[in-house]
């Protein structure tokens, strides 16, 4: 939680670091570590790629697939109400947010796709997240063949 919320805190902190190579390459770094960690719940992750994603911090593909693999992951240990609570929030901030990165097609199509069932499998969503992900579906679900 620390490091999505230290994400979080230099994102409103940092609006563009895009002439600042040095702050991007902390940026990246602190993400790379986020990804290692463990336990992360739902909207943490969710946090952190926001973070990232605003700021066009560049991320590995491999560092993607993590991230992709470990929110699932945190989604299937949540309880019902959690994933009622915050799972439509975060799978539609996920699905936004992963569709503006240029390195996206280059993830895991199986694990984008799952992320997408999680959404559709939710008992109930919001209106809100609802409209992100069908909105940015397409995108988020590309390949880089298409």
């Amino acid at each position: 939680q620390v490091l999505a919320n230290s994400l979080s805190n230099l994102r409103k902190m940092f609006r563009d670091v895009d002439g600042d190579p040095d702050l991007q390459r902390v940026m990246q770094n602190l993400f790379r570590i986020f990804a290692h960690t463990k336990g992360a719940k739902v909207n943490e992750i969710a946090q952190a790629v926001s973070a990232v994603t605003e700021l066009k911090i560049s991320v590995e593909t491999f560092v993607l697939d993590k991230i992709l693999a470990d929110f699932l992951a945190a989604h299937a240990r949540s309880s019902e109400g959690y994933k009622v609570q915050y799972g439509g929030p975060s799978i539609g901030k996920m699905v936004f947010c992963l569709s503006k990165l240029s390195e996206l097609p280059s993830a895991s199509l199986e694990l984008r796709e799952g992320l997408v069932e999680a959404f559709e499998e939710l008992p109930q969503t919001r209106a809100d997240d609802r409209f992100k992900v069908i909105r940015h579906a397409a995108k988020f679900l590309a390949t880089a063949d298409s």
